[in-house]
């Protein structure tokens, strides 16, 4: 089976939308007092559109390929790029932002995850990012383990008291 990366256009608005799900439905499970559901027919095209504009933006397909069928989708990752200027508690500098990262569960543990994170990687060299970032909740262990593999060490931990009712900590 052939496998490669590739840049998101828009003719992949829908399948992306249908991607989305899995991300949600993994977080909507776990903190289901803060995250929605998500809905049966995927994500609104239109808002995969809006992000795909966004001129920062960045949106990398992991595609398998068997003999002579198309390309199946199989994971994206959505990355920006932010700048921040220097002030007078941090240095200028330009991180690449990953904001999302998706395989089919199907898919995972077989390359795609890594794949991604080194074309990432070469998008940022790209455009002179100094460092890269992400954010994983505490309760994606799996996905910590993962980031971890690719090199990546924590750097702060946010701390949240869930204020509404019947919210539980997920510890």
């Amino acid at each position: 089976m052939k496998s490669s990366i590739r840049r998101g256009t828009k003719e992949d608005v829908e399948v992306i939308a249908q991607l989305l799900v899995d991300v949600q439905q993994l977080h909507a499970d776990a903190l289901p007092h803060f995250f929605k559901q998500p809905q049966a027919d995927g994500f609104p095209p239109e808002m995969v559109r809006k992000m795909m504009e966004e001129p920062d933006n960045v949106i990398l397909l992991a595609e398998e390929q068997e003999g002579t069928t198309p390309p199946t989708v199989v994971g994206y990752l959505l990355a920006v790029v932010k700048s921040t200027d220097e002030n007078p508690f941090a240095y200028a500098r330009k991180a690449c932002h990953i904001e999302h990262l998706s395989v089919r569960p199907d898919r995972q543990g077989t390359g795609h995850g890594a794949r991604l994170m080194q074309a990432v990687r070469a998008y940022a060299a790209e455009q002179d990012a100094t460092m890269l970032t992400l954010d994983v909740w505490d309760f994606n262990k799996k996905a910590q383990r993962f980031f971890q593999s690719q090199g990546y060490v924590p750097a702060r931990h946010r701390m949240v008291i869930w204020a509404e009712a019947g919210a539980e900590s997920t510890e």
